[in-house]
């Protein structure tokens, strides 16, 4: 919108302080994230109206479906480059040096500010992404699948979840949240786990994810109620074949299965 233009137009004058940097690609980085943030929600008029959730979905954009220029998808260190451009318009508009001539609404929140990228030299690199076809022949016969492979399945498709990950999430993963479609899922990240608690950060970590998807796993919660409480365990991906103890699905037969 013309006025997200304006916004950004005194950005990068108090930026630049006028001079041109022919290398900076600040503004480019702005342009294709705002260019997607307005097309997916008609209401943002102004920086003031993006809210937490679609500073959410524009990072899953970022990660899943933009292609660069180069017809790869950005890498981690670019999305947050992105992410922290966007995020030093807020706060330039939040500032004292805000230009008095702008009549827009000062932002109360800086959402793009919360999103945090740790480790990035060990995530730099991306996992090369399951190609649409072959995703498409899965879905064919997805029913073919056992049930709670059926949900695991949905939840690496729709989430960044590790095998670990999903196979250990517990009956209390799956909460409301305050936005229409949307549920959280709460999940330990193990590969980052010994990092979080030497800074004293809990277990858990939480995301946002469809609730179609959260309804998936919600059943599988329900119809492992039983079996959990007879052997105490969290776990929702139990299970208990007919003449065996009841243990945690293996991640590895899921694995066998996939392929």
């Amino acid at each position: 919108s013309h006025t997200l233009r304006k916004e950004i137009k005194f950005y990068m004058k108090h930026r630049l302080n006028g001079f041109r940097n022919m290398n900076d690609v600040t503004l480019e980085t702005i342009n294709y994230a705002l260019n997607y943030l307005t097309d997916n929600n008609k209401n943002i008029i102004f920086f003031s109206d993006i809210s937490e959730i679609d500073v959410a979905m524009l990072f899953s954009f970022l990660q899943k479906d933009y292609i660069t220029q180069f017809k790869k998808n950005p890498s981690i260190t670019s999305i947050k480059i992105t992410i922290k451009n966007c995020g030093a318009v807020v706060k330039y508009l939040c500032s004292k040096n805000r230009d008095s001539s702008i009549y827009s609404p000062i932002p109360k929140s800086n959402y793009f500010s919360c999103m945090k990228f740790k480790n990035l030299k060990k995530h730099n690199k991306r996992t090369d992404l399951i190609p649409e076809d072959v995703i498409h022949k899965i879905g064919i016969h997805i029913e073919d699948l056992v049930k709670r492979h059926q949900v695991m399945y949905n939840i690496f498709v729709n989430t960044p979840l590790r095998l670990k990950e999903v196979i250990y999430l517990d009956e209390d993963c799956i909460s409301p949240s305050r936005y229409e479609g949307l549920s959280t899922l709460r999940y330990i990240p193990y590969k980052i786990l010994i990092a979080r608690r030497r800074k004293n950060l809990e277990d858990y970590q939480e995301l946002l994810i469809l609730t179609e998807v959260a309804d998936m796993i919600q059943e599988q919660i329900d119809v492992t109620t039983d079996l959990r409480i007879q052997y105490e365990c969290p776990y929702i991906f139990i299970n208990k074949e007919k003449s065996s103890r009841a243990r945690i699905s293996p991640g590895r037969y899921f694995v066998v299965t996939m392929n």
